[in-house]
């Protein structure tokens, strides 16, 4: 996964058609191991296509390069994605609000009512 990536933010940064040395580049600045035949493949796959389209296409036509964790992955049923999602929000909700309980205690620093 971390080609398609790396594919992407090149893409993204206007190179238009991303060579090996350019996921090199991306990979390497951030200390990842680097395969450069399979970097190579990568952009021979998508030579010439524009990235958008490919994403439209959908995922399944990439997973070949997303390596043996996501096949070995067992996919998420829609439900318990949702489940997931809502346990999610929720507890983004009840940290948000401990924050904010958290600021309100310090806007008393300095004397408050007092000015």
């Amino acid at each position: 996964m971390k080609y398609l990536c790396a594919y992407a933010l090149a893409w993204l940064s206007g190179k238009t058609q991303p060579k090996a040395s350019d996921l090199a580049d991306i990979i390497n600045a951030i200390g990842g191991d680097f395969d450069t035949s399979r970097a190579e493949s990568l952009c021979d796959l998508l030579a010439e296509r524009d990235l958008t389209q490919v994403i439209k296409a959908g995922i399944p036509k990439l997973q070949a390069f997303a390596g043996a964790a996501a096949a070995s992955s067992a996919p998420v049923t829609t439900t318990e994605g949702a489940k997931e999602e809502k346990a999610d929000e929720k507890k983004e909700e009840k940290k948000e609000k401990e924050e904010v309980e958290d600021i309100e205690g310090a806007m008393d620093l300095f004397g408050g009512d007092e000015w």
